[in-house]
C-alpha cells in the first residue's frame, strides 16, 4: 500500500472526515481536525509505502510529533483496512496467544484470580474450560462476600477438579494482587509489611501450586520483585503490570520474567514485545480487539482475558485469526 496523500473533507451538516487516499483504496474516519494538521500530516506521509509492521514503527517515527491519540487514530484506520492483519506481520503464524482468563475478582486483598492452560490445543476450547470454572466458582462462591484468599483458592481448585473430568489439558491457577495502599498491603481485616507480603505471597505459592503471580508487590521494590522470581523462576511467571508502563529498571535487574504488554499502537507495541523478547520475559498481552492481530503476528503466547465487554471483544477476535489460520494452513 501505498499512501498518495492525505485531505480533510468538511461537511457542513455532519462530523467532517479525514480522507487517506492510497494507491489501493481511500480510507476514511470521523475527526474534528484542523486543516493546517491534515496539511501537515499529508506532507510527511504522501508517498509512504506500508508493506510489513515494521512499516508503522517508521510511521510513528514520522509523525512523531503528533499527540498519542490523534497518532492511534490515523494508525488503526490504516491498519484496520488491511485484509488478514496478523498476516501483515507474520504471514507464516500458526497459533493464537493462549487464554489467560480472570475468573473472579475481589476488592480487598487478592484482586484477580486466574485460570490458563499451556497445553490445551484450541483457543476456543481453552477459552470455554476456563469459563466453565469462572461459573462454577462463582455460584459457589455467591453467598459470600470479600471472602478470605484461601477460601477462593480451594474453591477454585474444587471448581477446577470438576471441569478436569470434561477436559484433556491441565488447567493452571493464577493471582493477581495490586493490594498496596499508603505502604501495607491490604487485606480483609488485616495490613501486612513489605516483608510478610512476601512471606504471605511464598506460602500461597506452595500451598496452592500458583504459577502465575502478578503485581505482588508495589512497583518500585524492585528488590522483592528480584527476591520473589530468584525463588520462584522455575516454578512459575512473576509478573509485572505495570502502571506506568516503565519495566525498565526491573528488565534491567531480571527481577521478573513475565511482564503485561500495553497496547498504546502497534509501533510500541512492537518494540515493548522486542524488548521483552530479549530480556528474556515471558509476555503477556492485555485483552483488547486492536491489539489481537498484532499479538498473533509478533508470537506473544498469553493474552489476559476480562469478562467484559473488552474481554469478550477480544476474545471473538482472537477466535476468527484461529479459524483464518486454519483456512490458511488448508491452502498449502
Amino acid at each position: 500500500m501505498i499512501i498518495k496523500n492525505v485531505e480533510l473533507n468538511r461537511r457542513l451538516f455532519f462530523s467532517d472526515r479525514v480522507l487517506i487516499n492510497t494507491d489501493k483504496k481511500r480510507i476514511s474516519f470521523e475527526a474534528e481536525w484542523s486543516e493546517n494538521l491534515v496539511n501537515e500530516i499529508s506532507r510527511k506521509i504522501s508517498n509512504f509505502r506500508i508493506e510489513s509492521g515494521n512499516d508503522f514503527v517508521m510511521l510513528r517515527r514520522i509523525l512523531g510529533n503528533i499527540d498519542e491519540k490523534k497518532y492511534f487514530v490515523i494508525e488503526n484506520a490504516i491498519f484496520k483496512s488491511i485484509e488478514n492483519q496478523w498476516r501483515f506481520f507474520n504471514p507464516s503464524a500458526f497459533q493464537v496467544p493462549r487464554p489467560l482468563s480472570v475468573v473472579y475478582k475481589k476488592n480487598k486483598g487478592i484482586s484477580e484470580y486466574i485460570v490458563f492452560s499451556l497445553n490445551a490445543k484450541n483457543f476456543l476450547v481453552a477459552l470455554d474450560a476456563n469459563r466453565h470454572v469462572a461459573d462454577k466458582l462463582r455460584k459457589k462462591l455467591e453467598n459470600a462476600e470479600n471472602p478470605d484468599e484461601k477460601d477462593v483458592l480451594i474453591t477454585l481448585k474444587e471448581a477446577a477438579d470438576e471441569e478436569h473430568g470434561l477436559i484433556d489439558f491441565e488447567l493452571r491457577f493464577g493471582v493477581t494482587f495490586n493490594n498496596y495502599r499508603n505502604g501495607k498491603y491490604v487485606y480483609n481485616g488485616k495490613s501486612l509489611s513489605s516483608e510478610e507480603q512476601f512471606d504471605f505471597v511464598c506460602s500461597l505459592i506452595e500451598k496452592y501450586n500458583l504459577v502465575y503471580i502478578e503485581n505482588p508487590f508495589f512497583e518500585g521494590d524492585i528488590k522483592l520483585y528480584k527476591k520473589l522470581t530468584d525463588r520462584f523462576r522455575k516454578k512459575g511467571i512473576i509478573c509485572m503490570n505495570s502502571k506506568i508502563n516503565d519495566y525498565t529498571k526491573g528488565l534491567n535487574k531480571r527481577a521478573f520474567n513475565g511482564a503485561v504488554l500495553k497496547f498504546e499502537n502497534l509501533a510500541n507495541m512492537k518494540n515493548d514485545a522486542e524488548n521483552f523478547t530479549d530480556g528474556k520475559i515471558n509476555i503477556i498481552v492485555e485483552g483488547a480487539d486492536d491489539a489481537m492481530d498484532a499479538a498473533v503476528g509478533l508470537g506473544i503466547p498469553l493474552v489476559k482475558i476480562t469478562d467484559d465487554k473488552t474481554g469478550n471483544a477480544a476474545a471473538d477476535r482472537l477466535n476468527r485469526i484461529s479459524e483464518e489460520i486454519l483456512k490458511f494452513r488448508q491452502k498449502k
